[in-house]
């Protein structure tokens, strides 16, 4: 009978579309897994920029007391 034939090559073909949208749903998570490493690592990194600014901070105001230290140590007159 054809049309029993038919009905078989149906569902192998909607098997088959089934089968393939799965295979893209998978891609799609693994971009999406993807994207969301590359943005942890953008986050990780400007934590590290963060932090290289704080001790460029605190080093500017180390000198910065070292400097007003040594004003204070040299005698008012230096200044007359």
């Amino acid at each position: 009978m054809p049309g029993k034939q038919e009905q078989e090559q149906e569902q192998e073909q909607e098997q088959e579309q089934e089968q393939e949208q799965e295979q893209e749903q998978e891609q799609e998570q693994e971009q999406e897994q993807e994207q969301e490493q590359e943005q942890e690592q953008e986050q990780e990194q400007e934590q590290e920029q963060e932090q290289e600014q704080e001790q460029e901070q605190e080093q500017e105001q180390e000198q910065e007391q070292e400097q007003e230290q040594e004003r204070r140590a040299i005698p008012e007159e230096a200044y007359g």
